[in-house]
């Protein structure tokens, strides 16, 4: 099973990124969000205006709110109550917040799953109707996690269809696909480790900041990158 890092793949698809990664284009809305979100947790009810703002500004800028997406109906403001979600779990579960691949285990990737879950049941009352009921798809909850927290690669087409080819699976977000994230990171430590330390999340004037880029957002942008059409 083919695992290790392609070193002149990886290298290309970091030149890509950082091309791509000026602050007017989309790529730096990932970093917008979350260093906005790692800067105000805990508080961010305090401006619940501004904290949903920032999360419906990524989802769109990601394709989270085009084509059959229900959340494409409502307005920033549905997004209240998981804005008020994340408050609770910088409070009551502030490991969820620091958690990163390399520290994947059995206790960890439970806790990641009771957040998918709740993330998910909070979701479903915001696109669902009394006629349709309707559960949001792994690729936005996953986003979600990834723009917020910064702990899980984003289980997109493209994630998927690179993951599926390693591993199988990855249509489902469970401890299966959560263990084979954590093997690759383990095959790729070296060089993951070495980028880690290289990418630094930019701010809205596209300045470096003191936050690096978690190793969950390195291992999804391989993933994406790696299949996704070159204009994406």
């Amino acid at each position: 099973m083919a695992t290790r890092l392609d070193s002149s793949k990886i290298k290309e698809t970091i030149l890509l990124f950082r091309q791509e990664r000026k602050e007017t284009f989309r790529y730096a809305s990932y970093d917008f969000c979350y260093l906005y979100f790692q800067e105000h947790k805990g508080h961010l009810a305090e401006n619940m205006e501004n904290s949903c703002m920032h999360l419906w500004s990524y989802l769109a800028s990601w394709g989270m709110l085009r084509g059959s997406s229900k959340l494409r109906l409502h307005s920033p403001a549905a997004l209240k109550e998981l804005i008020t979600h994340f408050d609770e779990t910088a409070k009551a579960n502030p490991k969820l917040w620091e958690l990163d691949v390399d520290k994947y285990n059995d206790a960890t990737i439970q806790n990641l799953i009771n957040e998918y879950n709740a993330i998910g049941d909070i979701l479903e009352k915001i696109i669902s109707d009394e006629k349709d009921k309707t559960y949001p798809s792994i690729t936005l909850i996953t986003k979600i996690m990834l723009g917020v927290y910064g702990n899980i690669p984003a289980f997109d087409t493209y994630f998927i269809q690179t993951f599926h080819s390693m591993f199988g699976g990855f249509g489902v977000c469970k401890e299966k696909e959560l263990k084979n994230i954590h093997i690759f990171y383990i095959n790729n430590k070296e060089l993951l480790e070495k980028l880690q330390e290289e990418i630094k999340v930019v701010d809205f004037n596209g300045h470096s900041t003191d936050y690096h880029y978690k190793l969950a957002k390195l291992i999804d942008m391989y993933g994406f990158s790696l299949n996704a059409p070159k204009d994406n």
